[in-house]
């Protein structure tokens, strides 16, 4: 059964949503240091290594790569330090069909690595496990190395060789899979772009201006709301149709150009 995306963002949107969603879980004060600053959200995700944990400390992310049991022992999200032949499809990338993720790659030391992303459906952060192409049992629904007989004979079914000499992944088909599994599906609202925010939260906050907006008030985080009252306006062009219209005053200048 196909899963649905109904916002398309931007790779700096993106991390600035799972900087906020690791924020709101942050018992040791481990995500806090980021600047706030949209452009440097990519950096700061790659750079921090508490990262590591975002599997563990966001429910619904856990819940869903929980299909495959494998360790985060040896977990990487930059594309400079991607391994398995993954580099291409690492990090923050956006797909054709405008799906943009976070590909993570991870195993313990005895297991062969196990590629998963981290996307924005619209509502919430979500995990996917792809599995064309991907390194794990699809018998046991575990990485390759837990199960030496049953992962054997389940990587010559798949790949044509035992599991412990896999040492690339086929980045083709984990791509080919995402895209046949997250599909794109606009709200079918056109509606007026104009939209007023009611936000309460506690101290002083910057609110950023023009489609920025939006995102800064979607990711704003229970705990961090409470007592000041903010008002913006903003465009909603990308929230109800996936994509900016040349005819919106409210959308940035280079969107109002067209394409």
């Amino acid at each position: 059964m196909a899963r649905i995306f109904t916002q398309k963002l931007t790779p700096d949107e993106l991390a600035v949503k799972i900087i906020r969603a690791a924020q709101n879980h942050d018992q040791y004060n481990v995500y806090q240091d980021w600047d706030g600053d949209p452009k440097t959200a990519i950096a700061y995700v790659y750079q921090n290594r508490h990262f590591v944990y975002l599997r563990d400390i966001i429910e619904q992310v856990r819940a869903d790569l929980s299909k495959v049991n494998f360790d985060t022992e040896n977990c990487e999200w930059s594309p400079e330090e991607a391994y398995m032949g993954t580099r291409e499809i690492a990090g923050f990338r956006t797909l054709p069909n405008g799906l943009t993720y976070l590909g993570v790659i991870a195993g313990g030391d005895w297991e062969c690595p196990v590629f998963h992303i981290i996307y924005w459906d619209g509502a919430k952060l979500r995990g996917y496990v792809p599995t064309d192409g991907n390194t794990w049992n699809t018998d046991t629904k575990e990485a390759y190395g837990n199960n030496e007989e049953a992962d054997d004979k389940n990587s010559q079914k798949r790949f044509g060789f035992d599991a412990d000499a896999l040492d690339i992944m086929e980045c083709d088909k984990i791509v080919a899979d995402i895209e046949a599994r997250i599909k794109f599906k606009t709200t079918g609202v056109v509606g007026p772009c104009k939209v007023r925010f009611k936000v309460s939260c506690s101290g002083e906050a910057d609110v950023p201006s023009g489609v920025e907006a939006e995102m800064f008030v979607r990711t704003l985080l229970p705990g961090q709301v409470d007592s000041m009252q903010v008002e913006i306006q903003t465009c909603t062009c990308e929230t109800v149709t996936g994509a900016h219209r040349p005819d919106c005053p409210m959308c940035p200048e280079e969107y109002r150009k067209g394409d």
